[in-house]
């Protein structure tokens, strides 16, 4: 298992854990191979997501040389409150979620996948203001099983030496356009699953 920090990318065929979720979107996309994850940081404005999208492929492409065939592709986020950033004109949840999914199709689209997407909306469990949320995909099938817990902002992830330099990696500077991805020195080892809560997914497309 893997877990990703702000700006990382990984593959696992196993399970993925998104620490610390709050304005952020734990992005999965799930192929035959295991899954593909962005803990997405920020880059909520529209015009974003297609450049985020095209750095998620350009990972994806590059761990399974392009024959990877998604069966679904999946994000978490605290979308009823807006946390998640998206420019809208006024407080309307209908608005938000319409960008939510906009922004996943974005993904998809970058990523060539044009089945089914699922997500998770984390306000249903958290509504505490500025709540964050530990997110975990966890394979079942050619599905995914999601799990969440409240993220305390004191708590500590420790980390541990990158033992998988190809598969988790984080994104690099530069421009919107020409973001490249670079090598970690070092990765979160663990993460409590204490108190963690099985949700259901909704269907949004």
């Amino acid at each position: 298992m893997k877990y990703l920090l702000e700006h990382e990318v990984a593959f696992d065929d196993t399970a993925l854990g998104f620490p610390s979720i709050q304005g952020c979107h734990a992005i999965v996309f799930q192929t035959a191979a295991g899954l593909y994850g962005f803990h997405v940081a920020g880059n909520s404005g529209d015009e974003r997501w297609g450049p985020s999208g095209t750095l998620f492929s350009r990972f994806v492409n590059g761990v399974s040389g392009g024959s990877g065939t998604g069966t679904r592709l999946y994000g978490s986020s605290f979308i009823g409150n807006n946390q998640r950033g998206y420019k809208v004109g006024q407080f309307v949840e209908k608005e938000y979620r319409a960008k939510w999914k906009a922004e996943l199709v974005a993904y998809a689209t970058a990523l060539r996948y044009t089945g089914k997407i699922s997500g998770y909306d984390l306000y249903k469990s958290f509504t505490a203001s500025s709540a964050s949320a530990y997110v975990e995909y966890r394979v079942n099938g050619d599905k995914c099983d999601v799990s969440v817990r409240q993220w305390t902002h004191g708590e500590h992830a420790p980390k541990v030496a990158n033992r998988a330099p190809l598969h988790h990696m984080i994104k690099g500077g530069g421009s919107l356009e020409n973001q490249g991805l670079i090598r970690l020195t070092s990765s979160v080892s663990a993460v409590s699953r204490t108190g963690l809560t099985a949700i259901s997914k909704e269907k949004l497309r």
